[in-house]
C-alpha cells in the first residue's frame, strides 16, 4: 500500500482505532493512541504484505498501544464510561450487570456485543486464541443471565 492511499483512508480508520483503543482501556488518551498507531503504520507500510491486512494489523498495533499507556488488562474501572466508548444506550440495570464481570469479560463483551467485532477480531487485537474469547464470552453470557434475572418484568 502506498502512503497516499494510506492518507486517504487516514480519517475513517482514526474513527475506528479510536473506539477500538477506548474499548480495550485506552480512556482519554484513546485518540492519542490511535494516532500513534495510525503514525507507526505509516512508516511501517512496507512491512505490511497484503494491502487486504491492513485492518487487522492496524487494530493489533492500536490495541497494544493502548495497552502499553495502562497497566494490567485494561478497561475503564467506571461502568458508566461504558456509554463514551460504546455507542449504545444501556438502561442502569445492564451497567449494573456489566460491572459484575470481570475486566477481561468487559472488555470481550464491548468488542464483540458492542462494536461488533467477531470473535476472531476480537483475538486479534487482544492476542488471544478463538477459543479464549467464546469462553468468555460464554462464562459472560452465564454472569450476565444472572445478574439481569427479572430484567423487564413488572
Amino acid at each position: 500500500m502506498d502512503e497516499e492511499h494510506f492518507d486517504r483512508l487516514y480519517p475513517s480508520l482514526l474513527v475506528e482505532l479510536r473506539s477500538l483503543c477506548q474499548a480495550v482501556g485506552g480512556g482519554y488518551s484513546s485518540e492519542d493512541a490511535a494516532q500513534e498507531a495510525l503514525m507507526y503504520a505509516r512508516t511501517h507500510l512496507n512491512q505490511l504484505r497484503d494491502d487486504d491486512k491492513l485492518l487487522p494489523w492496524l487494530r493489533r498495533i492500536a490495541a497494544r498501544t493502548a495497552r502499553r499507556r495502562t497497566t494490567g488488562f485494561p478497561i475503564p474501572r467506571d461502568v458508566g464510561e461504558i456509554d463514551q466508548w460504546a455507542t449504545v444506550d444501556l438502561s442502569i440495570d445492564e451497567k449494573a450487570a456489566l460491572s459484575t464481570l470481570s475486566d477481561r469479560q468487559r472488555v470481550v463483551v464491548t468488542l464483540v456485543y458492542l462494536l461488533g467485532y467477531t470473535e476472531r477480531e476480537a483475538a486479534g487485537i487482544l492476542g488471544l486464541q478463538r477459543g479464549t474469547i467464546a469462553a468468555t464470552l460464554w462464562q459472560s453470557r452465564r454472569r450476565l443471565a444472572r445478574a439481569l434475572v427479572g430484567y423487564g418484568r413488572t
